[in-house]
C-alpha cells in the first residue's frame, strides 16, 4: 500500500526523491504512533484519531513541521479514499488548525564576508577542492536548490551565457542564471578535475558534479558533509547546502533586487514564499528607513552627493536629485564664472523678461 502511494507521488504527481523520503519518514511516523497509542492500523483512523494527533503535535513542533506531516496525511487519505481503500476521508471532518501569530524565520543567513571566507576555504591546487569551489560558488551565485544541483548533467550548463537549464520542483523546467566567479571556477573544474575524478573512480556517470568513489555520483548525503566540513573550517555554525540559496535571496534583496525578480531566481511557484526574505531583513529594512527618511536617525549625517545605503545607483541618484531641490537656490549670477558674469553686465545685448526675472529673482 505505502510503495503504491510512493509510486503515485513520484509517477503521477512527479515529486522529487527528497520529497519522498519525507512522505515515508512521516507515514512511519503515523504508523508509530496510532499502534503505541491505540493498537490500530492507518487504514482504522477516525477524525477523533486526527484530532488528537493534531493537538499533540502542535504543542511539541514548530508549525512548519505539523503543515508538513499534516499535508502528508491529508494526500494520503485523499489518495486511499480514491482507491476504495476505506470508507471516506477522515480528514473531511477536520478544519485547518489555527496558525500562530509568528511568521516563520530562515534562521542563520551568513553575511557577504562571512560567506567569501567560506568560499575560500576548497584548496583547489587539488581535483577535489577544484570540485568543491565549484559547487560553493555555484549554489551561491545561481540560489540552486541542492537536488537541482546534483542532477545537473554538463550538457545543460553554458559558461559563455553562464546559465544552466535544470528540473526544479514538480518537474518544472526553469532557467538559472550564474555569475563570472561562477563560470570561472565551473570552467576550471570541468577542465581539469572532473577529468581526473572520473578516471580515479573508474566510473562513467553523466552528472556534472561526481565523485571519486565506485559509484561516482555525488549524492545529497556527500554534498551536506562537503559544505559543513568547510563551514567548520570557517568558523561558520550550522550551515548547509539550503542555506547558501538563502544568503543568494537574502544579499539580492539587500542590494536592491525586486522580490518578482528573486522569486523568478528561485523558482517559488508563489511570490508569498518569497517575501520571507523581506521579513527577515529587518534590520535592514530599519537601517534604510534611518538613511532615507527625513526623520531617520542618519538621514541628516549623510552629506550631499554620497550614496546613503547598498540600494541600486538610480535610488540613490533620485536620493540627491530630491535632497538638492531642498538647498535655497542661488542667484543666477552666482551660478556663472566671474567673467562670464562681468561680460554678462557690460554686454549692451537686450534681455527678455523671462531672462532679467531669472537673473533678478534671489
Amino acid at each position: 500500500m505505502e510503495e503504491r502511494f510512493q509510486d503515485f507521488l513520484k509517477h503521477e504527481c512527479g515529486y522529487a526523491r527528497g520529497t519522498l523520503q519525507v512522505v515515508n519518514y512521516a507515514l512511519g511516523e503515523w504508523q508509530r504512533w496510532l499502534r503505541n497509542r491505540f493498537g490500530i492500523t492507518r487504514l482504522d483512523v477516525s477524525a477523533s484519531h486526527l484530532r488528537l494527533w493534531l493537538d499533540e503535535q502542535l504543542r511539541r513542533h514548530a508549525q512548519s513541521t505539523v503543515d508538513k506531516k499534516t499535508w502528508v496525511l491529508r494526500r494520503f487519505y485523499a489518495w486511499l479514499a480514491g482507491e476504495s481503500m476505506v470508507e471516506y476521508d477522515p480528514w473531511q471532518f477536520i478544519s485547518p488548525p489555527r496558525r500562530r501569530l509568528h511568521q516563520q524565520g530562515l534562521g542563520y543567513v551568513p553575511c557577504e564576508r562571512t560567506v567569501r571566507r567560506l568560499l575560500d576555504q576548497p584548496d583547489t591546487r587539488f581535483a577535489l577542492g577544484l570540485r568543491d569551489r565549484a559547487i560553493l560558488e555555484l549554489l551561491y551565485s545561481s540560489g540552486l536548490r541542492a537536488a537541482e544541483l546534483l542532477s545537473l548533467r554538463p550538457h545543460q550548463l553554458c559558461l559563455r551565457t553562464r546559465a544552466a537549464q535544470v528540473m526544479g520542483k514538480g518537474g518544472k523546467e526553469r532557467l538559472v542564471i550564474f555569475g563570472e566567479h561562477s563560470a570561472h571556477w565551473l570552467e576550471r573544474y570541468m577542465c581539469e578535475a572532473r577529468p581526473a575524478l572520473l578516471q580515479a573512480g573508474q566510473h562513467p556517470v553523466q552528472a556534472l558534479f561526481v565523485h571519486a568513489s565506485a559509484s561516482g555520483s555525488l549524492d545529497y548525503c556527500v554534498l551536506q558533509r562537503m559544505v559543513r566540513r568547510h563551514a567548520d573550517a570557517a568558523g561558520l555554525p550550522m550551515v548547509t547546502a539550503h542555506t547558501l540559496r538563502h544568503a543568494f535571496a537574502t544579499h539580492l534583496y539587500q542590494a536592491g533586487a525586486n522580490l518578482r525578480v528573486i522569486q523568478m531566481l528561485l523558482g517559488h511557484a508563489c511570490l508569498q514564499t518569497t517575501t520571507i526574505y523581506a521579513r527577515t531583513s529587518m534590520g535592514y529594512l530599519r537601517g534604510v528607513i534611518e538613511r532615507h527618511h527625513p526623520r531617520g536617525i542618519l538621514y541628516e549625517r549623510q552629506p550631499l552627493g554620497r550614496a546613503a545605503s547598498p540600494l541600486s545607483g538610480q535610488d540613490a541618484e533620485r536620493q540627491r536629485r530630491d535632497r538638492a531641490a531642498d538647498q535655497p537656490v542661488k542667484p543666477c549670477e552666482q551660478l556663472l564664472r566671474p567673467h562670464e558674469h562681468s561680460a554678462r553686465k557690460s554686454s549692451g545685448r537686450h534681455q527678455g523678461p523671462n531672462e532679467r526675472q531669472l537673473l533678478s529673482e534671489p
